[in-house]
């Protein structure tokens, strides 16, 4: 009986050394993007659409564009959408991220048609540094 008491024991006590396997390709780097951690800094590039936020897990990096197309509340994933970025053919303001992984397109603000663009890439950068919804609702939408 003791037997059996030590070995269940033992059995218990090694549970915790359980690892988990995964696969990687060589030279690949795997990024945990966490939704609570809060952005450090955040970039935008105007010639090239596109804004970056900074985490202290590194830098993710995104696109803007402003379309015709009305994403409703703020955060709104659209898995229909087909923007490439950069586009602006109306006021509403849509963000994608698009290093080290490819979101879908989330609807960030409208604003007016000649100041979208300028207004969405501030908007993209800030709302994934700010927000934890934001954040949260961005990376899931990775992959789907």
């Amino acid at each position: 009986m003791k037997r059996v008491i030590y070995l269940l024991i033992a059995g218990l006590l090694s549970l915790p050394a359980v690892a988990t396997t995964m696969c990687a390709l060589e030279d690949t780097t795997a990024v945990i993007l966490d939704p609570s951690i809060v952005g450090t800094g955040r970039g935008k590039y105007d010639e090239k659409f596109t804004w970056s936020v900074t985490f202290k897990y590194g830098t993710i990096y995104g696109v803007a564009a402003c379309l015709s197309v009305n994403g409703g509340n703020q955060g709104t994933i659209n898995p229909d959408l087909d923007a490439g970025g950069s586009e602006q053919e109306g006021k509403y303001c849509w963000c994608k991220m698009t290093h080290p992984a490819s979101s879908r397109w989330m609807f960030g603000s409208s604003y007016s048609a000649s100041n979208c663009m300028s207004e969405c890439i501030v908007n993209c950068g800030v709302l994934v540094r700010d927000s934890f919804a934001i954040r949260s609702v961005l990376f899931g939408s990775i992959g789907k």
